[in-house]
């Protein structure tokens, strides 16, 4: 929290999103799914507002999870949908974090 107080107190709009990403993985392993929805969806904000791209299928696949652990399959659906549809892969390294914010939300729609 400290890390993302600097960066939103420099402006710093990269560092708030990285930040905001770690504070939504931290958020899950914490079992805390609604706080990690809400920096998911900061994160993709911020990737769509300063033209960072492909580090968006991260926050995505992401609120997939969040989403699917919150009971929303529909919710689940539509961040996949949405990270199919953007058409630009993950980092290989990463690639896993893709799969199961897609496997998540599949569990979450009734289609293990």
């Amino acid at each position: 929290d400290v890390v993302y107080g600097v960066a939103v107190s420099t402006s710093s709009l990269i560092g708030q999103m990285w930040c905001s990403l770690e504070l939504g993985r931290n958020a899950l392993a914490r079992g805390d799914a609604l706080t990690a929805r809400r920096w998911f969806r900061e994160f993709v904000a911020l990737c769509r507002g300063t033209g960072h791209g492909r580090p968006l299928a991260l926050g995505l696949a992401g609120l997939a999870i969040a989403e699917a652990h919150l009971g929303d399959g529909a919710a689940a659906a539509r961040a996949v949908e949405e990270l199919r549809a953007h058409g630009r892969d993950v980092v290989e390294l990463l690639r896993v974090e893709q799969e199961r914010g897609i496997a998540w939300a599949l569990a979450a729609t009734g289609s293990p």
